[in-house]
């Protein structure tokens, strides 16, 4: 019995270790004080929530070397609030909060990008003449949806300029976007606005 209990005790402690290491157990094994580590670094993301595709163990940190705070169940949808640098999703689930592989985890949903911003603009009142056929759109710049277009030499009412030399224009009080730089100053007799026709080009 005494030359056996040393060896009984090794094998007992390389087999809860061998439980804690493992990122997808088939059930959940004892959580392990966590080991201290340097933080990974965020990433930028933008994975709304990712869904499991195997029972995955959701740790206090961003790697194997943390604790385990519960196990979630294959197939299961959680939200991600955080990704780091080496791809682990930081998420909740039952109230709880913590980190997953990403190796065992496939993304669902994502945040909408955002919508391009308008720079800011100075108050004009002048007619503009497209010196090209042109694109009118919502913002000030080419990344902003097209809602309309102008032909060649058309003329239209400027109501404001941007700070990258857009034009911000109305019609009728009905259709107000933004014309390339590419126009000029022009008399109210020049070529009257057409009804706005299809996109043409990436202006």
């Amino acid at each position: 019995m005494r030359t056996l209990r040393p060896r009984f005790l090794a094998a007992l402690m390389a087999a809860s270790l061998l439980l804690v290491g493992l990122g997808v157990p088939s059930q959940a094994a004892p959580a392990l004080a966590a080991v201290e580590t340097a933080a990974v670094p965020l990433a930028k993301t933008g994975v709304a929530s990712v869904k499991t595709t195997a029972n995955l163990n959701m740790r206090k940190g961003e790697s194997t070397k943390y604790a385990i705070v519960r196990t979630i169940p294959k197939n299961t949808t959680v939200p991600v609030s955080q990704q780091a640098a080496n791809g682990w999703y930081k998420v909740s689930y039952k109230k709880k909060t913590g980190w997953i592989s990403n190796k065992y985890a496939k993304a669902v949903s994502r945040h909408p990008a955002p919508k391009p911003k308008s720079g800011p603009s100075k108050k004009i009142n002048l007619w503009v003449n497209a010196t090209a056929a042109v694109n009118i759109r919502q913002g000030s710049g080419t990344s902003h949806k097209i809602i309309g277009s102008l032909p060649k030499n058309a003329a239209v009412k400027a109501v404001a300029r941007a700070s990258n030399g857009w034009y911000k224009i109305t019609y009728k009080k009905k259709l107000a976007g933004f014309l390339t730089s590419m126009c000029k100053p022009a008399s109210r007799a020049a070529t009257s606005i057409p009804v706005p026709t299809r996109p043409i080009g990436p202006a």
